[in-house]
């Protein structure tokens, strides 16, 4: 008899807990279609969007070695011609080959690079060990590096 007695007196709250639980549920699922219908109009809003800005070019490979305005503008074809055809005798900035192999270290270099061997360990040894034309610069040297020239 007493089991009887308890279970009666628990009922009541065993349906107001069925009830919360079932409240519960019934919010979440409102939470999510909330939240599926918010993220649908989000999706709806930036399709819109990218409707407005997307671009309307026809593909055209020609185009891309074609003179853009800006550069049409700032020359014509006959001030083209005419660079072009002075552009064979205008100096040229930088060193001669006399200048370059006076270097031992770019003769090294270059004899390495020709074998293939510039990659290596030997070979990159062989390129540090080789002497530059001019001395380095004392501030660019470390403490170490200063050291080993003083007793040289």
């Amino acid at each position: 008899g007493r089991g009887r007695a308890s279970c009666r007196a628990k009922k009541p709250r065993l349906e107001l807990r069925a009830a919360e639980q079932q409240l519960k549920a019934m919010a979440a699922a409102e939470a999510e279609a909330t939240k599926a219908r918010q993220a649908a109009e989000r999706a709806a809003r930036l399709d819109a969007l990218r409707a407005l800005v997307a671009p309307h070019i026809q593909a055209d490979p020609a185009r891309v070695y074609a003179p853009t305005v800006s550069s049409a503008a700032q020359l014509d074809e006959d001030e083209v011609a005419a660079r072009s055809a002075a552009a064979a005798f205008q100096k040229v900035h930088g060193y001669t080959n006399k200048q370059l192999y006076s270097d031992p270290r770019f003769k090294i270099m270059d004899a390495l690079q020709r074998q293939g061997l510039h990659t290596t360990h030997a070979g990159r040894a062989a390129i540090n060990r080789a002497a530059t034309v001019k001395a380095t610069r004392p501030d660019n040297l470390t403490q170490v590096q200063l050291a080993a020239y003083s007793h040289k």
